[in-house]
């Protein structure tokens, strides 16, 4: 479950009428409720992704500073890092047979990509292989074990 809190002031609405509307339902399937789920998802996944940085040092115990000092260490930045990791777990998750019917879509945005051809994009260029060629290939090559 999501929760966002907005201002009244930002929505340009009296705080009274919001009281009054708050026991409206907007089904997420339908309609202007479904367009306004699909901007809170991405808009949530996008936060996320926009504070990981603190959340890695906090985990870590250490200041933000000092962990993309140790990431320039290593030549890439945190942001770099993070990317990987998200493409790595794609990969996994496409290449899985119990997720061989979810889209290449579906799995991008859960994984924090908004853009499917942003993702199709940075996916070939970490992997050399488009997601669905990923997929075909892992259907094809299932069960092979190429040390036998």
């Amino acid at each position: 479950m999501l929760l966002f809190r907005v201002p009244c002031f930002y929505l340009g609405v009296r705080q009274s009428d919001v009281r009054r509307a708050g026991g409206l339902v907007a089904r997420g399937t339908e309609g202007t409720g479904s367009l306004a789920s699909q901007f809170l998802r991405t808009l949530a996944a996008q936060a996320r992704a926009h504070r990981s940085p603190e959340s890695i040092a906090r985990s870590q115990h250490i200041s933000v500073r000092y962990l993309h000092k140790l990431f320039q260490q290593d030549g890439t930045t945190v942001g770099q890092w993070v990317r990987r990791r998200r493409l790595d777990a794609c990969r996994r998750e496409l290449g899985r047979p119990s997720r061989r019917q979810a889209s290449v879509s579906a799995v991008a945005h859960r994984w924090g990509f908004v853009s499917h051809s942003h993702f199709s994009r940075a996916f070939r260029d970490a992997f050399g292989v488009s997601p669905r060629e990923w997929q075909a290939y892992t259907a094809r090559t299932e069960g092979h074990n190429p040390a036998s």
